[in-house]
């Protein structure tokens, strides 16, 4: 807990300072090309850091992340509905909690699997039959999952961009950044 704390500390002392300490470590010249980079990468966090932290992005970010929470709680509840169980809204949020908690866990692509695990972890503790908790995981899991996967090619394919156009604008820019 007193590390949490230290973190946390220190996450809002960087995003204090996190302007002039930015602009600072992107021009620091170093002689050895990888800790240069990797002080320009910080940067660049901090900077990013610096822009999410202003009072209307946090609130936003807030709404947003309200919204999608809600989203998937409502999900989750409706596939609990079509698989006839009536569970109550925090049971649908705790088991949504824990099965997206296990995201910061090592994983396979997608949290396929320890997704699963601690979703009907979570639901068996209710009283939810295992096979059932696992029918849930797994089709609230590909309702949530399988959209937004799909709608990242989709997009791809749509942009005026375009993938090849992209990628030679991303190595450009970095060719010009480096000569």
């Amino acid at each position: 807990m007193g590390l949490v704390c230290v973190g946390a500390g220190a996450l809002m002392l960087v995003t204090l300072f996190a302007n002039p300490l930015a602009n600072r470590l992107v021009d620091i010249k170093v002689k050895h090309p990888l800790a240069e980079a990797g002080l320009r990468l910080t940067g660049k966090l901090c900077r990013a850091l610096a822009d999410i932290s202003r009072p209307m992005n946090i609130l936003r970010l807030s709404i947003l992340s309200l919204m999608v929470w809600g989203i998937e709680g409502l999900v989750l509840y409706c596939c609990g509905l079509a698989l006839h169980m009536a569970l109550p809204f925090s049971v649908t949020y705790f088991i949504l909690a824990s099965a997206n908690l296990s995201g910061l866990l090592p994983g396979t692509p997608g949290n396929v699997g320890t997704f699963h695990y601690f979703a009907v972890l979570a639901a068996t503790s209710f009283g939810v039959n295992a096979d059932r908790a696992a029918a849930l995981a797994i089709l609230s899991h590909a309702l949530m999952w399988v959209p937004i996967t799909l709608s990242g090619p989709i997009c791809l394919v749509a942009s005026p961009i375009g993938f090849r156009k992209g990628v030679l604008i991303q190595q450009g820019a970095s060719f010009d950044r480096q000569h």
